[in-house]
Order: C-alpha cells, then sequence, then structure tokens
C-alpha cells in the first residue's frame, strides 16, 4: 500500500477505507466513481447548496414585471425601485440573476449618431 499523505481537507480515512480505494484505484474506477462509492456509507441526505435564496416567488415576478415594463431600465434603477415601492432590499447583481433565471439576457442600446438639423 502507499505511505499514508496528510490531508489537508476532509476527515482522515480509516484502514478499512484506504485499502477500498486502493483495491477501486487498481479496477480503474475514476475519482469521481471512487468518492461516489466511499461517500455512500457517510451520505446524510444533507444538500449544501450555498446561501438561503433572498427573494421569494412573488418578490421575483415584481421584479419580471418592473422588467417588462420597460425594456430599457437597468438592474440597478430596478433595485432602487424595489426598495423604494415595495421595501425590499437588493443587490443590483441579485435582481440580474433573478432576471437570468426567467430567461431575459442584458442588451446593450445600439449607438446612434446625432442628427444635424439639416437631417431633420
Amino acid at each position: 500500500m502507499p505511505p499514508k499523505r496528510q490531508s489537508k481537507r476532509g476527515k482522515p480515512l480509516t484502514q478499512a477505507e484506504r485499502k477500498k480505494i486502493h483495491k477501486l484505484h487498481k479496477k480503474r474506477f475514476s475519482n469521481v466513481k471512487i468518492a461516489a462509492n466511499i461517500a455512500e456509507d457517510d451520505y446524510e441526505g444533507k444538500f449544501r447548496n450555498g446561501a438561503k435564496r433572498k427573494t421569494s416567488a412573488a418578490e421575483d415576478r415584481i421584479i419580471r414585471r418592473l422588467a417588462i415594463s420597460n425594456r430599457n431600465r437597468s438592474a440597478g434603477e430596478i433595485a432602487t425601485m424595489l426598495s423604494q415601492f415595495h421595501g425590499i432590499k437588493l443587490w443590483a447583481q441579485t435582481v440580474t440573476n433573478r432576471l437570468a433565471e426567467k430567461g431575459f439576457r442584458p442588451q446593450l442600446l445600439k449607438k446612434r449618431h446625432l442628427i444635424t438639423k439639416k437631417q431633420k
């Protein structure tokens, strides 16, 4: 068996787990499949997907409605309107994320040349 290395992360492995990993490596299992195989015993069924959602489904609909009412409105403007009129305090990035979830893509307006009096 290979020498034991110090792990910087996770819990230390037992001798039985190390043997099981070594056998799976010899059978040419990938590291992902080995990890899944070993973790089956320790998995508690908990999902760890980061922070809780800042907005509810109703607030997401408000964001969407504000975006549709004026397509030129920026995420920062929508966030300001939410805090002023609805009492919902959000960052502009949160607004951008919610709009992206609903299928809205940010678009830059086309730059137009200023027209002169002759052109009118």
